[in-house]
C-alpha cells in the first residue's frame, strides 16, 4: 500500500501544489507531522501553502502563518498613516541583519494594559482642540492631556537610549532615532490640521517603536545571534521575520525570534510540517487581523490615494526605518553684486545707490504705527508657523517687504483707493495668502473678512492695535521671529552650498546648532543656544555649528579648518584659556556665516539674538 511519503513524492513530482490541493488533502504537507518530537529550525511547527504562488511557508516556532508578498511589491501610505502588509509595526518583512532591529518591533496590541499600547493609540476626534483664535478654519492641536502622556512615554524611551553603553548610545540607528524623536514630540506643541495630527502621532509611534527595537536588537538579540550558544525560548509579542536564507533562520530560531520561512512548494515532500493553519493575509475587505487583538487593522486607501513610495520585488526588498525628505532648495537668485572676502576679519563696506533701511528694528517710529504691526503680526503669526512647518510648493515664494508689509494691512483690516498701485498690491496679497493657508483636502480656509476682527494674543495676552505691548512683550516677539529666520535661513544656505548631501542626515547635524524646532522657537529656553550670554550654555551649539560650517565647500579661515578646541582635565589646559579659544573659533565662524551668506543670497542674513 502506498504510504504517505510516497503520495507527496508523487504529487508533486507531477503538479506544483497549492492551496486548495492542500484544502482537499492535508497529508500533502503533514506527511511527517511528529507534534510530540523536538523542532528544528527547518520544521515547521505550523506551516501553509500560500495560494498557487508555488511557495510554501513555515515556523518552527510559532503557532501561525503570515502570507508573504510573492510578486511586484508597491508600498504607498494608507489611509490610516502605514504602509499595509510593507509595514513592518504590521506585518512581518524580510530579515537583513543591518536592519535586524525590525523583527523586534512589538506586535500591535489595542489592549489597554500594554505597556506599549500608546503606540498604536489611534486618536479619537476629541483629542484635536481646534484653535480658538484664528480666522483660519481647520487648524488646531493635539489635546493637552494627550500630549503629556505622549511627552511622558517618548521622553523615558530618549533618556533610557543615553543610559546605554557606549556602543549602544553612539549607534547609528539609535543615535537617528533618538534625535527624531525629540524633534518628533517638540511638534507636538504646533498647529496643524487634524489630518498632520494624525500623521505626527503616526511617526512618533513609529519611530518610537523603532527606537525601542534597535536597543532590544543591541542589547539582547544581537549578542544571542552573535554566540548562538543556546536556543532561546521565543518571545511571541515580537512582529518577527520572513526570511529566504537557511543561515538567517537559524539565527532567528536561536535567538528566539519569531521566523517564516518560504520555501518553493518542490520542497514539501522533504518537509515536516505538525500543524497546518491558515495564512493571515489582506481581507477582500481591505482588512488585515492583529495576532495579538480580535481587531484588525484597516488597509484601504486615502481618497486619492498617496503617491508610491516604493516598487521593487519582495524577495530583494528590504524594510528601513522611517526616514523625511526635502527637495533642494532653489536656486540663489541672480542678483549682480560684489562678493566679499570670506576669509577677511576687517569691516565690510558695500557700495550701493540703495537707500539704507532706517536703523530702527520695526521700520516705523510712530508708535501706534508700531503698535499695529506687532499686533497684526502676532495675529497671522499661528498661520505662517503651520505653512513654515508643513512646507509646499506654494510656501517657497519669496516675499519682499512691502508685499509683507501689505499682509499686514490686510490682518489689520487697512483698505486704499481703488486703481492705486497699493490697492493692487493689497488684492495681489489677499490672492497670494488665500493660496498659501488654503487646504481643501485638509479642510483648512482663510476667513479674510474675519481676519480683522480676530484677536491677537501673545501668552494668554491680548494685545491692543492702537498702542504697543510692554517691552519684555515686544522683545519676545521680536526674538522669536530673529530665531525662526536665523535657523530656516542656515537650513537655505546649506542646502544651496550642499545641494547633494543627504538631507535626512544633514538635518539633524543643522538642528544640533539650536535649541528646538526650526519653525518654533520655546521661549522657556531663550538662554540656550548661539544667542546666549552663558559661555558654557552657548558651547555646544558652537561646536555644532563649526561641524556644519566645515563641511561647506571651498577656502575657510583656520580657525574652522582646525578641530575644535578640546577641554582638558589634565591641567595642561585652563578653563579660561578654553573659553578664549573657543571665543575666536565663535567669531571666526560668525564672520565666515554671515559673509558666505551675503555672497549666496546678495543680503545680510538674520542672526541669533539674546532674549534677556
Amino acid at each position: 500500500m502506498e504510504s504517505s511519503q510516497d503520495s507527496a513524492d508523487s504529487v508533486s513530482s507531477l503538479v506544483r501544489i497549492t492551496a486548495a490541493d492542500v484544502d482537499k488533502d492535508p497529508q500533502l504537507l503533514l506527511h511527517s507531522a511528529r507534534p510530540e518530537s523536538p523542532l528544528t529550525p527547518f520544521d515547521g511547527q505550523v506551516g501553509a501553502v500560500i495560494g498557487d504562488t508555488g511557495y510554501v511557508v513555515t515556523s518552527p516556532n510559532t503557532e501561525l502563518i503570515y502570507a508573504p508578498h510573492i510578486g511586484a511589491c508597491t508600498t504607498r501610505m494608507r489611509r490610516d498613516y502605514h504602509f499595509g502588509t510593507d509595514d513592518p509595526l504590521y506585518f512581518p518583512q524580510p530579515f537583513n541583519m543591518t536592519i535586524g532591529h525590525l523583527a523586534l518591533i512589538p506586535a500591535p496590541s489595542t489592549h489597554s494594559f500594554h505597556n506599549d499600547a500608546l503606540a498604536w493609540y489611534r486618536p479619537r476626534p476629541s483629542d484635536f482642540i481646534p484653535h480658538s483664535s484664528m480666522a483660519c478654519s481647520g487648524l488646531g492641536f493635539l489635546a493637552p492631556e494627550l500630549i503629556s502622556r505622549f511627552e511622558t512615554k517618548m521622553n523615558a524611551l530618549v533618556s533610557s537610549a543615553l543610559d546605554r553603553p557606549t556602543r549602544v548610545k553612539n549607534d547609528h540607528y539609535i543615535r537617528e532615532g533618538r534625535a527624531a524623536l525629540q524633534r518628533l514630540v517638540e511638534r507636538l506643541h504646533v498647529v496643524s490640521t487634524h489630518d498632520e495630527c494624525l500623521l505626527l502621532v503616526a511617526c512618533l509611534q513609529r519611530q518610537y517603536l523603532e527606537l525601542y527595537a534597535r536597543i532590544e536588537w543591541l542589547d539582547k538579540y544581537l549578542p544571542r545571534i552573535q554566540a548562538q550558544e543556546r536556543t532561546h525560548p521565543v518571545n511571541l509579542d515580537l512582529m518577527g521575520a520572513f526570511t529566504y536564507s537557511p543561515d538567517d533562520l537559524q539565527r532567528l530560531f536561536y535567538a528566539g525570534i519569531p521566523v517564516w520561512f518560504t520555501r518553493e512548494v518542490t520542497h514539501i515532500p522533504s518537509l515536516r510540517v505538525d500543524k497546518l493553519v491558515r495564512p493571515i493575509a489582506e481581507t477582500a475587505n481591505r482588512m488585515l487581523p492583529m495576532c495579538l487583538s480580535d481587531q484588525n487593522v484597516d488597509l484601504a486607501d486615502a481618497v486619492p490615494p498617496h503617491r508610491l513610495v516604493w516598487t521593487v520585488s519582495p524577495a530583494i526588498a528590504l524594510a528601513s526605518s522611517s526616514s523625511s525628505s526635502v527637495s533642494p532648495a532653489a536656486s540663489s537668485p541672480s542678483t549682480v553684486q560684489p562678493f566679499v572676502d570670506v576669509l577677511g576679519n576687517g569691516p565690510v563696506i558695500i557700495k550701493s545707490d540703495k537707500k539704507k533701511p532706517s536703523s530702527f528694528l520695526i521700520s516705523s517710529d510712530n508708535e501706534p504705527r508700531r503698535a499695529y504691526l506687532i499686533s497684526t503680526w502676532v495675529k497671522l503669526r499661528p498661520i505662517f508657523l503651520w505653512i513654515l512647518a508643513h512646507p509646499g510648493e506654494t510656501s517657497r515664494i519669496a516675499l519682499k517687504g512691502s508685499q509683507w508689509r501689505s499682509i499686514l494691512d490686510l490682518a489689520s483690516g487697512l483698505e486704499y483707493k481703488a486703481g492705486t498701485h497699493t490697492s493692487k498690491t493689497h488684492v495681489e496679497m489677499e490672492h497670494l495668502l488665500q493660496e498659501l493657508v488654503s487646504d481643501h483636502r485638509h479642510g483648512v480656509m482663510l476667513d479674510l473678512r474675519n481676519l480683522p476682527a480676530s484677536p491677537a494674543s501673545w501668552l494668554g495676552q491680548q494685545l491692543s492695535l492702537d498702542k504697543q505691548p510692554p517691552v519684555q512683550v515686544t522683545r519676545q516677539i521680536l526674538w522669536e521671529l530673529y530665531e525662526v529666520s536665523f535657523q530656516l535661513e542656515m537650513m537655505a544656505l546649506d542646502q544651496e552650498l550642499l545641494p547633494q548631501s543627504n538631507w535626512g542626515i544633514r538635518q539633524l547635524d543643522l538642528s544640533s546648532c539650536w535649541h528646538g524646532l526650526p519653525f518654533a522657537a520655546d521661549l522657556n529656553s531663550g538662554n540656550i543656544g548661539l544667542g546666549s550670554s552663558s559661555f558654557e550654555k552657548r558651547l555646544p551649539f558652537v561646536q555644532a555649528l563649526h561641524a556644519v560650517v566645515r563641511a561647506w565647500p571651498g577656502p575657510k579661515p583656520d580657525l574652522i579648518l582646525f578641530p575644535f578646541p578640546q577641554r582638558l582635565t589634565d591641567g595642561s589646559v585652563t578653563s579660561a584659556h578654553f573659553e578664549h579659544q573657543v571665543n575666536a573659533v565663535e567669531e571666526a565662524l560668525a564672520r565666515f556665516y554671515v559673509r558666505t551668506f551675503f555672497n549666496t543670497f546678495a543680503r545680510p542674513p538674520t542672526i541669533p539674538h539674546r532674549l534677556e
